[in-house]
């Protein structure tokens, strides 16, 4: 089979022929065949081998989550249509970017009917990143007077929109980008804050209780830096900021009083933080509203399986927020 390789920590992936994986446990895993597989910063940040986690073991195929079709198990009928994730790929088992792969049982998860292949790995890991941010760790509620750094990533579009149906009474969307802003008020925001060089924290503290129409009760913060420095400063006493990523600093000089006299709930997110079946819910629950219509599942590009290489650049560059590969039909 044709399987996506990465054979030097530090560098791309490249396309090779393999053997066919072989179901070991045939109990606990499955052999599934790959429709549609996305690109993920993580699948980026293993390979250059600046993950967390450490160095990955190579060789090994990248890829930690796509959608898939059932070839060979004891728990999923043969020919069942499902989404499947392998996080652990590059630290022992190989992951997704293959025509064919071996799955954990625990790692598929059966979608509703109604819903295309590409929707789904369109909505993905990075869905569930600002969907759980917002929903679980944030705990947004009706009346949230919701903020947004980073709202047209990947991740922060699928915030913008948890926030929206919970009931937030505003929703701002806060990024450089002014296009993808006008974009974002028809995926879920109230208002928009952009983002310009040289701004003040207190002026952009100022545009955000505006946008809000009064103090922020809760931000999603994939940004950190200024940005979050100025959100923290507009956010009412008791407000709940969730830290995602630090996109536009690492290190933020932040008072005391700030945390302390307001006491703001300053809440760090992973994924793997929160509870494997609490996730499928989730994702169930997303599936369902892009099936309805209700979900903005539109910031993807697919193109075909031989192209990872261009689609790998694209997301590290940020040209595209959610590259996605048609592996088979």
């Amino acid at each position: 089979m044709q399987a996506w390789i990465i054979s030097n920590v530090g560098s791309g992936p490249t396309l090779g022929t393999i053997d066919l994986p072989r179901v070991e446990d045939q109990q606990h895993t499955s052999l599934v065949q790959m429709l549609m597989v996305a690109v993920n910063q993580v699948d980026i940040s293993v390979a250059m081998g600046v993950f967390p986690a450490g160095r990955p073991k190579v060789p090994y195929i990248p890829g930690i989550e796509g959608v898939a079709c059932i070839t060979q198990s004891s728990q999923f009928p043969v020919g069942t249509v499902v989404r499947v994730s392998a996080f652990r790929a590059g630290y022992g088992p190989n992951g997704v970017m293959a025509e064919y792969a071996v799955i954990d049982n625990d790692d598929i998860e059966p979608i509703p009917d109604g819903v295309s292949p590409e929707v789904v790995a369109a909505t993905g890991n990075s869905a569930l990143t600002g969907w759980l941010a917002m929903r679980v760790r944030g705990n947004v509620h009706q009346g949230d007077r919701a903020l947004i750094l980073g709202a047209t990533g990947a991740s922060g579009w699928y915030a913008m929109q948890a926030a929206r149906h919970a009931g937030a009474s505003s929703v701002v969307a806060v990024a450089r980008d002014a296009a993808a802003l006008d974009a974002a008020l028809n995926a879920g925001a109230t208002a928009t804050v952009q983002l310009t060089p040289n701004i003040g924290c207190d002026e952009l503290a100022e545009k955000y209780r505006l946008a809000a129409g009064g103090e922020v009760t809760i931000t999603y913060d994939a940004l950190w830096g200024l940005p979050a420095l100025a959100a923290l400063t507009a956010e009412a006493k008791g407000a709940r900021h969730v830290v995602v990523g630090q996109a536009a600093a690492n290190e933020l000089n932040l008072p005391c009083y700030l945390i302390r006299v307001k006491t703001i709930d300053l809440l760090g997110f992973a994924n793997h933080q929160i509870p494997r079946l609490r996730r499928h819910e989730a994702m169930q629950e997303m599936l369902e509203l892009s099936r309805d219509g209700s979900l903005d599942t539109s910031k993807h590009t697919t193109l075909s399986f031989a192209n990872l290489d261009s689609a790998w650049e694209q997301k590290r560059t940020g040209e595209c927020r959610r590259p996605l590969l048609r592996v088979a039909q």
